[in-house]
């Protein structure tokens, strides 16, 4: 397979790019269709034409309880930002001026460019994969012996437990979109005990991820069968993922009776 040219986006363009979302899986920038990187390695591919071809909100959009969650998160993970921030490249915004450096994709400045000041806060740089359509912004690119990938996940007391050996499939396939998109080889995968934040050295384990080809192929194929669906719709719509519509998986997609019924045939 031909390697994908990787851009990168700068944060005007980013602040584009967000507007322009449609579906939490597909944006949409100047009529070309991009998955968002987050959740590419749990996209069913039936799901996301169906998404964008009916405009169908997120189920967990409507909830209220996992926005909050999802906020709880968010400052867990600009802590851990912040804590890491002088081993980091990525770009970085005045706190006192709020202007982004023109330089991106860097180590932290000592002082803005703008006005002075060292109050400078990192933000995650978003990547483009063009030849794929595929976007996304790593918690945090650290740079120690080697350049790696990281992601920071908030987890429970009893679910940080519960972590032995390796970490949740889910996060290692997220990781390799991102292993995948800033062409790196390693990355780490670091849960916070959200339970227990009294003392740093227990509330976190830190899990090494190698680059994975076969996972890496796997979501390549499915932003094929995406494509395939969206431009032939209703022809070629892929296969369901879910065996029947009572299933865990199905109970929660908001695309489940629209995938069930097939009354769009």
């Amino acid at each position: 397979m031909e390697r994908a040219s990787i851009e990168t986006i700068t944060p005007d363009f980013a602040d584009r790019f967000k507007k322009s979302v449609v579906i939490e899986d597909v944006v949409l920038e100047d009529g070309y269709l991009v998955f968002s990187g987050g959740r590419l390695w749990d996209t069913c591919s039936r799901s996301a034409v169906l998404h964008h071809k009916f405009n169908l909100l997120r189920e967990y959009c409507k909830s209220s309880y996992i926005a909050w969650l999802f906020a709880l998160g968010r400052g867990v993970h600009n802590a851990m930002q912040e804590m890491f921030s002088d081993d980091a490249i990525g770009d970085w915004l005045c706190d006192i001026c709020n202007e982004f450096q023109p330089e991106l994709f860097i180590r932290k400045p000592f002082y803005c460019a703008f006005c002075g000041s060292n109050r400078l806060v990192y933000r995650e740089h978003r990547f483009l994969n063009t030849l794929l359509g595929i976007s996304g912004h790593p918690d945090q690119i650290l740079e120690f012996d080697n350049r790696y990938v990281i992601e920071y996940k908030s987890i429970s007391k009893k679910g940080f437990n519960e972590l032995e050996g390796r970490p949740l499939e889910n996060a290692e396939k997220q990781i390799q979109t991102y292993i995948d998109l800033t062409d790196l080889k390693e990355g780490y995968i670091v849960y916070i005990n959200k339970g227990d934040l009294e003392l740093l050295s227990r509330s976190m384990k830190w899990f090494k991820v190698v680059r994975d080809e076969v996972e890496i192929l796997r979501q390549h194929n499915i932003i094929a069968l995406y494509r395939a669906g969206i431009d032939s719709f209703p022809d070629n719509v892929p296969s369901r993922t879910c065996v029947n519509p009572k299933s865990k998986r199905a109970k929660n997609c908001s695309a489940r009776d629209l995938c069930w019924s097939e009354s769009w045939k």
